[in-house]
Order: structure tokens, then sequence, then C-alpha cells
């Protein structure tokens, strides 16, 4: 699925604040302790329902976690866009 040292574009920021909801249900296998109230709570949004109260916080939440795919461990970064970033690798250096 993956190259090692990889930074990867998980959701553009075309699909606004739906963008959540696709991370999770693209990645749900592979972050690494989500709760399954979050998971609940973003999978709505597939839906096009991000009214419920908890949503950012939810979001907020699964942002801080780790990816893992395929042994690489990978954190959460938002620019507009979502980025799953190699453990080691600076997003800010990444990107410039």
């Amino acid at each position: 699925m993956t190259t090692q040292n990889s930074i990867l574009l998980a959701v553009d920021s075309h699909n606004g604040i739906y963008s959540p909801s696709i991370f999770v249900e693209r990645f749900k296998d592979y972050i690494v302790g989500m709760s399954e109230d979050d998971y609940q709570i973003l999978k709505k949004g597939i839906d096009r329902d991000v009214d419920h109260e908890y949503y950012w916080d939810a979001w907020n939440d699964v942002s801080m976690l780790n990816v893992v795919i395929d042994g690489q461990a990978y954190y959460i970064y938002e620019n507009e866009d979502i980025w799953l970033i190699p453990e080691g690798i600076d997003a800010e250096q990444a990107f410039n």
C-alpha cells in the first residue's frame, strides 16, 4: 500500500468539513487507539451528517493518534488537506 518514508495525501481539501469522516472511513483499520465512540460520531459524516455536537472533538481526538500501515507509523498532519507523515519526518520541512 505504501512506500516506507513516503508522505501520503490521505484526504484532499475539496471534501471540506467531511474530510475527517472520509479519513476515518479510509483508515479505520490502521488508526491506533481510536475509540468506538469517536469512530461512530465521525462515520456519520459519510452520510453528510456532521451536526453532531462532538464531531470536531472526535476529530481532534483521532488526529492526535498514530496510523500504522505495513509496519510504518505515521502521524496525521493538516494543512487544509489531511496528510500522513512518517514518524521522524518533520512536516514543516517536508513541505518546504
